[in-house]
């Protein structure tokens, strides 16, 4: 990402930590259940007992840093003149897409959690919709979306 003459990077946003606490626990879950299979394999081919171990336990190291990654590095820029959405499908494919701030159509934010009105627990979307451009941008899992809608009207309506 370049940024263009005379441009600011307003705020930067990420990803909520608790969908990805919770991404955490279902993959605990089955680390444990896969650790019942390979102490089942350890059993069967006991003479490469600390092999199999070492295999299983840097196959879900390179996963859980995989699923980091990816989930942490996706973020939404704002700048006093366009929106950038870098968007972490793989570890080799990246999106990125760009609106510009006065062909911004539409910003809707929804938003959920454990319990919505504590802020520190709650997350949702936002989905910016454009009229110059084919796509929209929908950020996913981010905090305080009804937060972020507001900021990006408010610098919407003042680039105008």
């Amino acid at each position: 990402m370049i940024l263009r003459k005379n441009e600011q990077v307003l705020h930067t946003v990420y990803h909520h930590f608790l969908p990805y606490v919770i991404r955490c626990l279902y993959f605990v879950f089955f680390a444990f259940i896969t650790l019942i299979f390979v102490r089942f394999l350890t059993e069967l081919f006991s003479n490469h007992t600390s092999l199999i171990y070492l295999i299983s336990f840097v196959i879900f190291a390179l996963v859980f840093l995989y699923m980091t990654l990816i989930y942490w590095l996706d973020k939404l820029i704002i700048t006093n003149q366009r929106l950038i959405f870098i968007n972490w499908i793989s570890i080799t494919n990246v999106h990125e897409r760009e609106i510009n701030l006065k062909d911004i159509q539409d910003i809707a934010s929804f938003e959920r959690g454990l319990i919505r009105f504590i802020s520190v627990l709650s997350y949702g979307k936002i989905v910016i919709k454009s009229s110059a451009y084919k796509f929209d941008i929908t950020f996913e899992e981010i905090g305080k979306a009804n937060k972020v809608r507001t900021f990006i009207t408010r610098i919407t309506e003042y680039d105008k």
